[in-house]
């Protein structure tokens, strides 16, 4: 059996220490693979992967097999960000902007949302996902929010099983805490008149 841990926002992680990844308890079953692309920047598109020697290798020809290699100016900037020791100082500095854009957005859910909206608590990254009353399509409220200012990506897409028509993934990014907060309460406002 082979295991596939996604760590892709590990190095986000702002509410508590972290658990032992997957592959630091069994490096023999894992193959780790994570991202420069939220740490850096996401037009980088370079990952990486650790895992027994035999599964990397076999990773390593099909990436190169398929693309012809990541490209170079990428590779390069990020190897000098790292050697210049920039990701040491501004990870730190991304986790607490995530961790503040997080607190003003659930703040908002908590006081605007109505009952029967469930989301997830993140620990780190910047995203949390929202479960609706299952009478709910997120894919149908979604012309609603965007008319409203809120863009969020609908659930069912993400599983192969045809569920998750009343989720959504909200990304708390890269607005400001006051506008977060003001997308907290457009989008519970949404939700109200759907329900």
């Amino acid at each position: 059996m082979l295991i596939l841990e996604d760590v892709a926002y590990r190095e986000l992680a702002w509410g508590g220490d972290p658990l032992p990844t997957l592959w630091s308890l069994a490096p023999e079953a894992v193959v780790q693979a994570g991202t420069f692309s939220k740490v850096f920047f996401p037009g980088v598109r370079l990952g990486w992967a650790a895992g027994p020697e035999p599964v990397v290798a076999q990773l390593a020809a099909a990436k190169a097999n398929t693309d012809q290699c990541a490209g170079a100016l990428g590779q390069r900037m990020v190897e000098e960000y790292g050697r210049g020791g920039h990701f040491e100082r501004q990870v730190p500095r991304a986790c607490e902007l995530y961790a503040s854009h997080w607190r003003a957005l659930a703040g908002a859910l908590r006081a605007h949302l109505p009952d029967g909206v469930a989301w997830t608590e993140p620990t780190g990254g910047f995203l949390t996902w929202l479960t609706l009353p299952e009478h709910l399509d997120a894919m149908v409220l979604r012309d609603a929010a965007t008319d409203a200012g809120v863009a969020y990506v609908p659930g069912a897409p993400f599983y192969a099983s045809g569920r998750g028509a009343n989720e959504l993934r909200l990304s708390f990014s890269a607005l400001g805490e006051d506008d977060l907060a003001e997308a907290g309460q457009r989008l519970a406002s949404v939700i109200r008149a759907a329900s």
